[in-house]
């Protein structure tokens, strides 16, 4: 059974609808600052699938007082501007995103010399599951540099340095076509949304909303290169299936056999530290399936390893905690609060929402996100330390230069 077979078209519609006011009241309410908000789409899928699920009837009361607890505490404790002193300040993370941007346009050249461009591939929608594939490395830099890269742009932009700040806006347009997402040059908006969060200057929505428009209409044009002349269909397709997972697990009752340990949440983040073997690794009797494939295998009998729906907290919150499942929106709900509340700049802010996004959709991702962000970090520290030692010595240099001078 296809998910058009269990959402009936006037459930989308009207869950849609709902789905926009639910965003207008945390608009309003500060829980978000402006609709180019980096975690915008992840609110919103969770927000549409909680309409969907309701409104076929497949959703549980514990998940309508779980979700309804999670939305008021976002609006509870809604975004500050600025939380204190940056440790790294917004001029550090400038310099920098400019030596970052010469590492990853090395790396793509490189890239693109071994794999090709992503978008000239015969079967475009294959490619992107495939594309990175042992080369796990770019795709993280490639993602995380999209949004540093628009940021470092905005700020050069304002700041007057013009030509920099459209050479490097070109490059973040690039990266995000290089991801093969669908969604396309979206990604370089609401990265600009984090830049926003702390920007002085006001943009006006309608600004937001054209800009939204043009480069939503160059993501359809990736899906008409993906699905030539299908492709609205298949756009409208997709914004359904932002639902499938938690729709296909509730629908089929497989919350009365499923049975996940706590710890699953944080399996990609134990492989990407090497604290425990990659899947394949893994023992049969101590890898368990990952929620997405499990959905995608018994609700049509087959198993893909690279393809499979985001279970989101709703599915997560039954897998892992059982009869304790309203704990998990709750723990959501601070860990979104407090990754979004504790940063001080655009970039780590920017971070911050890197993970707490995808903690709504799929929270083993969001732990592989906790070891993208832990990477640049270190990249970070490890430029400031050199930097630092660089005018160390050239201080001292100066210095002996000087003292030779009035001491001949």
């Amino acid at each position: 059974m296809d998910l058009l077979d269990i959402i009936p078209v006037w459930a989308v519609m009207l869950s849609a609808s709902l789905c926009l006011l639910g965003l207008a009241i945390f608009l309003r309410f500060r829980v978000i600052r402006s609709v180019a908000d980096p975690n915008m789409t992840n609110l919103f899928q969770a927000m549409f699938t909680f309409f969907v699920l309701l409104l076929v009837g497949d959703l549980l009361i514990v998940d309508a007082i779980g979700f309804l607890i999670f939305c008021g505490l976002l609006i509870k404790f809604q975004d500050t501007k600025k939380c204190g002193t940056p440790i790294i300040s917004n001029g550090d993370w400038v310099s920098f995103c400019k030596v970052f941007v010469i590492v990853l346009l090395i790396l793509n050249i490189y890239l693109l010399t071994q794999k090709g461009f992503l978008l000239f591939s015969e079967d475009i929608g294959t490619a992107r599951l495939e594309f990175y594939q042992g080369w796990g490395l770019f795709s993280r830099l490639n993602a995380v540099g999209v949004g540093l890269t628009v940021i470092t742009a905005a700020t050069l932009w304002y700041e007057g340095h013009r030509k920099q700040a459209i050479a490097i806006a070109l490059f973040s347009a690039y990266l995000s076509l290089m991801l093969g997402s669908r969604s396309g040059l979206l990604a370089c908006l609401f990265a600009y949304g984090a830049y926003l969060h702390f920007s002085e200057k006001h943009i006006s929505t309608k600004r937001i909303m054209l800009a939204g428009a043009t480069l939503g209409l160059s993501s359809l044009v990736i899906f008409f290169v993906m699905f030539g002349t299908q492709f609205l269909g298949a756009f409208a397709y997709r914004v359904v299936s932002y639902a499938d997972g938690p729709i296909y697990y509730f629908h089929d009752h497989m919350d009365r056999y499923t049975d996940y340990p706590p710890t699953y949440m944080f399996g990609e983040l134990l492989t990407d530290l090497r604290l425990q073997p990659n899947y394949e690794g893994m023992a049969a009797s101590d890898r368990p399936l990952p929620l997405g494939r499990f959905i995608n295998f018994h609700h049509f009998g087959s198993d893909t390893l690279l393809v499979g729906p985001n279970p989101q907290l709703f599915v997560e919150s039954h897998a892992a905690f059982h009869w304790l499942s309203i704990f998990w929106y709750v723990l959501v709900a601070v860990i979104f609060i407090l990754l979004r509340r504790k940063t001080s700049t655009a970039f780590s802010f920017y971070l911050g929402c890197s993970i707490a996004g995808p903690l709504l959709g799929d929270a083993t991702f969001a732990g592989s996100q906790v070891f993208t962000v832990m990477l640049i970090l270190s990249l970070v520290g490890a430029f400031l330390l050199i930097r630092y030692v660089l005018r160390q010595a050239s201080a001292g240099a100066t210095g002996k230069m000087v003292k030779a001078r009035c001491n001949p």
